[in-house]
């Protein structure tokens, strides 16, 4: 009996004596894992960071500039006149020139816009479509756009269907009589509508003149 409980105070007293190296071994880690991981240390996962305030910053003046932007100025119908280069991503590259009516009109931020453009090798495409005028200070305006039309190639590219869609993004200088100077890369290709889809690229130099100097006014 006595040898009994000698032998089961000797297990406490060595159960308690581990528990302590335990304790101690983790608190002189200094925040290191204590316990094993299945990878390497400098493997372990670490704590989702804040973004910086400089990120932050930013953030608040992007989101400041874009706000008003849309907004910042009325600007009148324009017609606007291009020439540039056709399938400038390509070996099919022509001449092409355009003319564009674009509304004053506003549907919501859009401003509906239709026109013409042909190549010197025959393309002839007539479409119609949105814009968006985001204007960056009084002078600088950034105009992305769709659009959608008829497209005949002529003898120029074959983009492999007869309906065909432009993406464009343009940038361009606005004067003090509100004409614009501006250029412009788009995209024109028929969205998959046929198994032969090559697309092609445009990089065109636009100028826009408002629709009321025609009219005298």
């Amino acid at each position: 009996m006595v040898a009994a409980g000698v032998a089961k105070a000797a297990i406490h007293k060595g159960a308690a004596a581990a528990a302590r190296r335990v304790i101690a071994d983790k608190s002189s880690t200094a925040g290191s894992p204590w316990w094993p991981l299945p990878f390497p240390l400098h493997c372990a996962p670490q704590p989702m960071k804040s973004p910086t305030p400089l990120r932050l910053h930013l953030v608040i003046m992007l989101v400041g500039l874009a706000a008003p932007c849309v907004a910042a100025a009325d600007d009148p119908d324009f017609l606007a006149f291009s020439l540039g280069g056709f399938d400038v991503n390509d070996d099919e590259g022509s001449l092409e020139a355009r003319l564009e009516y674009r509304s004053d009109l506003k549907l919501f931020w859009f401003k509906p816009f239709s026109g013409v453009m042909a190549n010197y090798d025959s393309v002839v495409y007539g479409y119609g479509g949105l814009l968006l005028d985001l204007y960056l200070g009084p002078r600088l305006v950034v105009t992305p756009s769709l659009a959608v039309g008829a497209y005949h190639e002529g003898a120029s590219k074959d983009l492999g269907s007869a309906i065909e869609f432009r993406s464009q993004i343009e940038v361009g200088f606005r004067f003090d009589d509100r004409s614009r100077l501006s250029l412009s890369l788009d995209h024109l290709s028929n969205a998959g509508l046929d198994d032969k889809n090559p697309g092609t690229e445009a990089l065109v130099l636009t100028y826009a003149v408002p629709f009321s100097v025609f009219l005298g006014h």
